[in-house]
């Protein structure tokens, strides 16, 4: 620890040093100038003393001067600590007097203290000796000092003059700046005439001083009317709000965008914006308010218009989302009932010459069919079934379809026609289509039981881009519009926002399933067009169908139909892979009986790994899509790596699925849909081995 002197006229400085010196140890005074420093050294002398230079009634250079020359401290080193005489000609005077080191501030603390330490172990050792000679001649010393004093002096002045031209610029910049503003303030007085919305200006005492043409030609009212008068816009009941609103704005408290009605000069009735603010004049005294209004009425209009298109908006999201929570159940749902009709045609098959089992089992099987149908439709429904496209004349189609209504519709539902003579071609499915047909009808007949009018009309239309934004996900172009209509007794709002959702229906237990119009959403989807339906309650059903004209680059390969020839079986070795542990032993018992030789895997990783021990045996590969892992579809590129001319065939319940289509562009030999039964399975194998 040593004792030590700290000088400086600044206290931040000083007790900034002394808490660094402290920290370490030492033992620290202080002192604010050199007189003082002086007095408490030869009172108490220090074993360092670190000074600061620009000092009153003494700096740091006489402070230095004095210490050497007094033969009780001349031996204690002084260290000169500053940040204004930085100049190296500044350190060798201090030097030149004797000074231990000289030190620019800020230096970083370890730095100081290593100086510090340094001067302190030299001084205990008695190494420490001037550098260069001491000034000893007062001449000489005062010249000196004289010399750095006045290079600090230049300094300082040459600091002044640049804050000085400094200063000069910010007045410049800122009577630019006022002169800016007037002319700022002069173009939007001139704005103001040209703004399209009315604005008004009142006195302190509510009178009017100033109107614009926008004004006028909103309102009626002219500036001679009104000059000078007070004039009062609101309805009768109203005007307690808006004149509290507009005191308030006097008052200094920001109005912007309140909403109010206004009556005009021949008292229609409009929704206005209303923006308030105070005008003062350049000595900030108030002289009045400044009023715009915005007319709003079409504004109003578009919102309730759009709050109709929000729920059309809700509608399609919940749709989506049915869809999706739809196609899941169905495809877990399509591999119990590959279950359940495998096992029932295998054990017909055991059940031959027992009549009474057999019939029991065909009543097995045929339930199980019509679930499968029910199935096809929560499919069609959530568009995860893929049409069988191809260009079509709707005219034609509605022809084939009216047809079959005019034989079953009630004779007290007469069905009438209005179809385009130049209708454009559509990519579809005609079947599906069909199917859309008769479902409405099908509707229309149970809204009309008295009987009634059925309507179904074609055109031609072009969506817009306007059309586009409402109604989404339907792109811009040429679109066939079928408007089908009833007579019948309509819907209500709560009704109409839940007819597409599957298994809803108005009908009593027993009498539908629900899944009518919601099929026909999915194969309207799957068309890649627009469902709209209009009904009130009394006034009929209007349903709106827009379907994308076909262009030839568009079209879509349709998906190749099952083998209807009677089975064949075979000996080649088959790889069976699924999941799902039941489909597996049914395929492995149906595959048996048929002549093959079968081996199972229950996942992608082990399909993979029998296959890369048993290549040279394995014919065929039947693996499922939907497999939690691998996946169907990393097994098969896995295995067409391992070998690019293995044959497999793929299964899925999803015959729209994407992964379906990649499967086969990326080299699959087939596609089996599930439920699959013995016959369209045995068929699928036979056509993938003989690469038919």
């Amino acid at each position: 620890m040593a004792k030590l002197l700290v000088v400086d006229d600044q206290e931040a400085n000083r007790y900034l040093l002394e808490v660094l010196l402290n920290g370490h140890g030492h033992s620290v005074a202080t002192a604010g100038n050199g007189v003082e420093a002086l007095a408490k050294a030869r009172q108490d002398p220090p074993e360092v003393i670190i000074t600061d230079i620009p000092m009153p009634e003494m700096d740091g250079f006489a402070l230095c001067r004095a210490w050497k020359k007094d033969p009780a401290l001349s031996a204690i080193p002084l260290i000169f600590y500053t940040a204004t005489y930085t100049d190296p000609k500044d350190e060798k005077f201090a030097l030149s007097l004797g000074a231990a080191r000289f030190i620019v501030k800020p230096t970083e603390p370890e730095l100081f203290m290593a100086i510090l330490e340094e001067v302190l172990g030299e001084h205990r050792e008695g190494r420490l000796a001037a550098t260069v000679p001491l000034v000893e001649e007062e001449g000489v010393f005062l010249r000196e000092y004289n010399q750095a004093l006045i290079h600090k002096l230049e300094d300082k002045i040459g600091q002044l003059e640049q804050a000085n031209k400094r200063l000069v610029q910010e007045v410049e910049e800122r009577k630019r700046a006022e002169r800016e503003l007037r002319r700022s303030e002069e173009k939007y007085r001139t704005l103001m005439e040209a703004v399209a919305d009315p604005v008004i200006v009142y006195d302190r005492g509510g009178n009017v001083m100033y109107i614009n043409q926008a004004f006028t030609r909103v309102f009626g009212w002219t500036a001679q009317e009104v000059a000078g008068q007070p004039l009062d816009l609101a309805p009768p009941g109203e005007g307690d709000q808006t004149r509290d609103r507009l005191y308030r704005a006097m008052a200094g408290e920001p109005c912007h965008g309140w909403e109010g009605r206004s009556l005009t000069k021949d008292h229609r009735m409009m929704d206005v914006n209303l923006s308030a603010a105070c005008l003062r004049d350049d000595e900030e005294a108030l002289q009045g308010i400044v009023v715009s209004l915005q007319d709003t009425t079409q504004k109003k209009q578009a919102e309730q218009e759009q709050e109709k298109l929000k729920t059309q908006l809700i509608q399609s999201q919940k749709m989506e989302s049915l869809g999706t929570l739809a196609g899941g159940i169905a495809h877990d749902f399509n591999n119990l009932l590959a279950v359940m009709t495998g096992f029932s045609e295998l054990a017909l098959d055991c059940a031959q010459g027992q009549e009474s089992a057999s019939q029991h089992l065909r009543q097995v099987i045929k339930a199980g069919h019509r679930a499968t149908d029910l199935v096809r439709k929560i499919l069609t429904f959530s568009r995860r079934t893929a049409a069988e496209m191809r260009p079509l004349d709707l005219n034609r189609e509605i022809g084939q379809a009216v047809t079959l209504l005019e034989r079953t519709l009630p004779k007290m539902i007469s069905v009438h026609t209005h179809l385009a003579g130049d209708l454009k071609t559509i990519n579809g499915d005609p079947n599906e289509l069909e199917q859309v047909i008769i479902n409405l009808a099908t509707n229309a007949q149970d809204a009309m039981p008295q009987g009634g009018r059925l309507v179904l009309e074609t055109n031609n239309v072009t969506v817009a881009e306007d059309f586009s934004a409402t109604y989404l996900k339907v792109a811009p172009g040429d679109y066939v519009l079928l408007q089908i209509s009833d007579t019948g007794q309509g819907m209500d709002a709560h009704i109409r926002e839940q007819i597409f959702d599957p298994f809803f229906t108005t009908k009593a237990p027993g009498k539908g399933t629900g899944l009518g119009l919601s099929t026909v959403y999915g194969i309207v989807k799957s068309h890649g067009g627009h469902i709209s339906c209009y009904s009130e309650p009394g006034y009929g059903t209007t349903f709106k169908i827009y379907l994308p004209v076909f262009h030839e680059a568009e079209a879509r390969p349709s998906r190749p139909t099952a083998e209807q020839a009677q089975p064949a079986g075979g000996h080649e070795s088959i790889l069976l892979v699924d999941d799902e542990k039941l489909l597996l032993e049914l395929g492995e018992t149906l595959l048996s009986r048929a002549g093959y030789q079968v081996m199972t895997a229950q996942s992608g990783e082990e399909a993979v790994a029998l296959y890369g021990k048993h290549m040279d045996r394995l014919d065929l590969v039947i693996t499922d899509l939907g497999m939690p892992g691998m996946g169907g579809y990393k097994t098969l590129k896995t295995i067409l790596e391992i070998n690019p001319r293995a044959k497999v065939v793929i299964a899925s319940g999803y015959t729209a699925n994407s992964h379906v289509k990649n499967a086969l562009e990326s080299g699959a030999v087939g596609y089996v849909a599930k439920p699959f039964g013995r016959v369209e399975l045995l068929n699928k194998i036979r056509q993938a081995l003989d690469g038919i």
